[in-house]
This record gives structure tokens, sequence and C-alpha cells, in this order.
């Protein structure tokens, strides 16, 4: 037995669907914000991070190459104020490890780690017009195929 009819049911697929491509857009816009907000810093600084926690992740490739990534969580002082930030490493680290990281002042006051330039988060710039382009489509597929339909009834009458 069926409880939603299939329309229901890719109506909420692709409700779920937009609300990710919005994900997207919000994603690379973040990303270019801080790129910005770096560039535009008055205080850069190198700190020494602390690991306080990490998630493996293993990818493996067409030849069976696995590529293992580390992402961590740091914390960081700067003038006797702890913070936290995240990055990824390629090597192997633990918990307690140190680490030198680049901080800078946050437009708020706040210290935040760099994550990378534009051109090294090139997968961000990309993000803002492809998750437009789907959230287009996919608003199209909500709304608009029920307004033809509406146009198709009253033709009918």
């Amino acid at each position: 037995m069926k409880i939603l009819s299939d329309k229901v049911q890719n109506k909420v697929i692709c409700v779920f669907l937009l609300i990710g491509s919005i994900g997207l857009v919000v994603y690379g816009v973040t990303h270019i914000f801080s790129s910005i907000e770096y560039k535009l810093s008055s205080d850069v600084r190198q700190v020494t991070a602390v690991v306080k926690d990490y998630q493996i992740s293993v990818k493996t490739d067409e030849n069976g190459n696995e590529n293992v990534k580390y992402h961590a969580i740091l914390s960081f002082e700067v003038d006797g104020k702890t913070y936290t930030g995240k990055d990824v490493f390629s090597r192997d680290i633990s918990r307690g490890d140190e680490v030198t990281e680049k901080a800078y002042r946050a437009l708020n006051g706040e210290y935040k780690l760099y994550t990378g330039d534009i051109g090294d988060n090139i997968t961000s710039v990309m993000m803002i017009p492809a998750g437009i382009i789907i959230s287009i489509f996919l608003i199209y597929e909500i709304f608009g195929k029920s307004k033809e339909k509406e146009q198709e009834v009253n033709q009918i009458e």
C-alpha cells in the first residue's frame, strides 16, 4: 500500500534536493567570504594549534590507490584567548599533536584558521552557479508543472 502518490513523492524528493542545492550556494558563498575576509585582515599570524579530535576519510581511486584524509578539529590560542578551527591533513595525525597554522582576525574580532585561497578552493566557486542552476530546475519541477496542468484543465473546460 502506497502512503503517497508518485507525484507527491517526486515533489518531496525535489524539495529535499532543492534544500541541498541551496546548501551548495551557501557553502560556496561562505568560502568566498572567508577568503575575502582573510585578504582584508590586518592581523595574520602563525599559531601553534593542538589536534583535539579528528576523523579519517578514505577514498579509493579506480587503480585501487587509497587517498587518506584526516579532518581535524584544532584548538589554538591568540593573546590568551582559546579558539577552535578545522583543517584537513594528508599525513598521519593524532590527538595532542601540535601543528603550525595561519590564523587571521575576522571582521567580528575573533580569530579563524586560514583554510586556503579561492584558487585552492575552485570547487567552492563552481558550487554557486551549479546550486543556482539546480535550484531553478527544481523550483520549476515543484511549482511550474502544476501551473501548466492548471492551464490545461482550464483549456479543456
